[in-house]
């Protein structure tokens, strides 16, 4: 917290007394412009890099709150807090995103080696495998 004062003989020269209110004033707002650049430096210098998933969505995935008009794109419910990606718009509700098991999430193919990447395959192709 600062405090500014400022001395004065007011009462010798009306005039000196406009110069310091400007004074007084001037350093508050540079009171409030150096509190707002010092709390816009902490929040980039902490701010989460957000979560990578590759086997729920190949993008980092950042958590925002009180986003409106935000709907799930997994679900379709309207959300306010959503996991969000800024590169390709896409959005997870805090349900879906949590609800997926990211060892062995849906639409995963698993091996004794780990994950799979499906591949894509022709109604053909898919009618004759076992």
């Amino acid at each position: 917290m600062k405090c500014i004062g400022y001395l004065g003989g007011w009462q010798e020269e009306p005039s000196l007394m406009t110069v310091q209110g400007g004074l007084m004033a001037f350093g508050v707002l540079m009171i409030n412009i150096e509190a707002f650049l010092l709390k816009r430096l902490i929040n980039t210098a902490t701010a989460e890099e957000g979560f990578l998933v590759p086997e729920f969505h190949p993008h980092r995935l950042r958590f925002r709150t009180n986003m409106s008009l935000h709907y799930c794109d997994l679900c379709r419910n309207k959300t306010k807090d959503v996991y969000r990606c800024h590169i390709c718009d896409f959005d997870a509700c805090p349900a879906c995103f949590n609800k997926k098991d990211k060892a062995t999430g849906e639409g995963i193919l698993r091996s004794d080696k780990g994950i799979k990447q499906g591949a894509d395959l022709t109604f053909g192709e898919y009618a004759s495998s076992p």
